[in-house]
């Protein structure tokens, strides 16, 4: 006999809704996993909650709101500046715990009290929570996808994200099609070659490590990977991408995400950032001895009230930040004017300065970040002036281009370099790694980058040790000093340092234009206090 299921036999019926309702449980389960992890609600929208009642009350959002904040991604409970985060493991909660250590006694929770407590501050026995518990704004869907995660949290359902029993499985984001799919290639080949080294030589902990190429949406598929290496989202910038993604490690981003900005924790540099770059540039200026071994000099203000520096960079996104990030390095410099200027593409450049400085002086220093051309039209424009002002420019933004031009152009240039000292340059281990993958150097601005950031990722999983997660991992990043990769400077990082690199030092064109001398020490950009 067939119920009214459709025309299936009960059985299959059954377990068909059984596998629909088991299917919408683990939905619920991700979701309640991003709220506690992330403070982001099933709409990707901030959870709201605050510290306190009344108009002592402050206000928490998103991230600063996410309960592994204080109790841990497994529910662990952590103990911080005085305060206890207790476990939050269901069978604990739903359990009667008697006093002991810094917990006082309390009766079982079940989901009503639970809520009670997460939305007013309640213990299951009535008492009011400590003040640094928040209360939380949720809503029915969110409540629900939080106790349902909260019922897996710590078990095998609730496995870390890329962490099975014989496979570490690893991320990264890059274009795969259309005129940066080769780019994209090269630097998937940077990293697969040094992640199957490790795999030739046992693995780690007895697991192969994998990786999985991901489109270029912010957050598609990091819920299935522990960790990012080297992904490139041509126009995202670090600080909105580390939003969407939350608390997932990204080792090495490349583009404009290699701008760690305001980008959260969970990101790490390895490409030196041109902010850095830039606060070393706006330094030089305040101190007036631009590349003084070579010859440089001081400028034409040196002694006669503040130094004038110009700086250009391109009208775009980037451009707005590299601005910002001058600006605030030159307010600890009382000597120092600093003058800004965005570049549109194709604007008649030289010829609008020359008019502007027959007004209003030339600057003593021009600090350029700028693509080649532009550079250059500053250069012939500099050397034009009576008291010919110095040109300093990041070579990650003109690249060889000045061993071409003349002379008389590139005399007066400067181009601040982060790559590595001779000594400390070594490819020999990149170049084996490639071939023994079948794989060709290419693009390698990009894919040198790729493979030490997958190295770098490879050490901190093996500190991680045997039972990683995303936590470990990024404890271990922070636990990297001076890490040699051959194509780099030494990476470190720290509990505050998210930059594995950050020093630069000026360079010069040599007289018949062969190549580019040190024209100064290593650089570091000068500290807030």
């Amino acid at each position: 006999m067939l119920l009214a299921t459709g025309g299936l036999p009960l059985t299959v019926a059954t377990a068909a809704t059984t596998a629909t309702l088991e299917a919408l449980g683990a939905e619920q389960a991700r979701h309640g996993q991003r709220l506690y992890r992330q403070g982001l609600d099933r709409d990707g929208q901030p959870l709201q909650a605050q510290l306190g009642a009344g108009p002592a009350a402050v206000p928490l959002a998103g991230g600063d709101a996410a309960c592994a904040r204080c109790h841990g991604l497994r529910g662990q409970g952590r103990g911080e500046a005085g305060v206890l985060a207790p476990p939050l493991r269901w069978a604990l909660l739903t359990q009667a715990r008697p006093a002991g250590g810094a917990l006082p006694a309390r009766p079982a929770y079940d989901e009503a009290l639970l809520l009670r407590a997460l939305q007013q501050g309640l213990a299951a026995d009535g008492r009011p929570l400590a003040l640094a518990m928040p209360r939380f704004a949720l809503a029915p869907r969110d409540a629900a996808d939080l106790l349902q995660h909260l019922r897996r949290l710590d078990s095998t359902a609730d496995a870390e994200p890329g962490v099975a029993a014989d496979t570490l499985t690893l991320g990264t984001v890059l274009p795969q099609a259309g005129a940066a799919a080769p780019v994209g290639e090269a630097v998937a080949d940077g990293v697969r070659a040094c992640l199957a080294r490790a795999n030739r030589e046992g693995g780690l902990y007895g697991r192969q490590l994998r990786l999985r190429v991901l489109p270029e949406t912010a957050a598609a598929g990091t819920d299935e990977v522990l960790m990012l290496l080297a992904p490139w989202w041509p126009q995202g910038d670090a600080a909105t991408l580390s939003q969407a993604l939350g608390e997932v490690p990204v080792l090495g981003p490349l583009g404009a995400a290699a701008e760690l900005g305001e980008a959260s924790r969970w990101w790490f540099g390895v490409a030196p950032q041109l902010g850095d770059q830039l606060r070393i540039l706006v330094d030089l200026a305040a101190r007036q001895s631009v590349g003084a071994g070579a010859g440089a000099g001081a400028g034409a203000g040196a002694g006669a009230g503040p130094v004038r520096a110009l700086l250009l960079v391109a009208d775009t996104p980037a451009g707005a930040q590299q601005l910002r990030t001058a600006q605030a390095q030159a307010t600890q410099h009382a000597a120092l004017r600093l003058d800004t200027r965005r570049v549109a593409a194709g604007e008649p450049l030289a010829g609008r300065l020359a008019a502007q400085w027959q007004a209003e002086g030339v600057p003593d220093l021009l600090l350029a970040v700028l693509p080649p051309d532009a550079v250059q039209a500053l250069a012939v424009l500099a050397a034009d002036q009576a008291r010919p002002p110095r040109v300093l420019a990041p070579l990650a933004s003109v690249g060889a281009a000045p061993l071409a031009w003349p002379a008389e152009r590139r005399r007066g240039l400067r181009l601040l370099a982060a790559g590595p000292a001779e000594a400390e340059f070594d490819p020999r281990a990149f170049r084996d790694d490639l071939a023994a993958i079948g794989a060709a150097p290419r693009h390698l601005a990009l894919q040198t980058l790729a493979w030490a950031s997958a190295c770098a990722g490879v050490e901190a999983l093996r500190r991680a040790g045997a039972q990683p997660d995303r936590e470990s991992v990024l404890a271990a990043l922070e636990s990297l000093q001076r890490l040699p990769t051959g194509v780099t400077r030494p990476l470190s990082y720290g509990p505050r340092q998210r930059s594995g690199q950050w020093q630069a030092r000026l360079m010069r064109v040599a007289d018949d234009g062969s190549t580019l001398l040190p024209d100064s020490d290593w650089l570091s950009p000068q500290e807030r206090r």
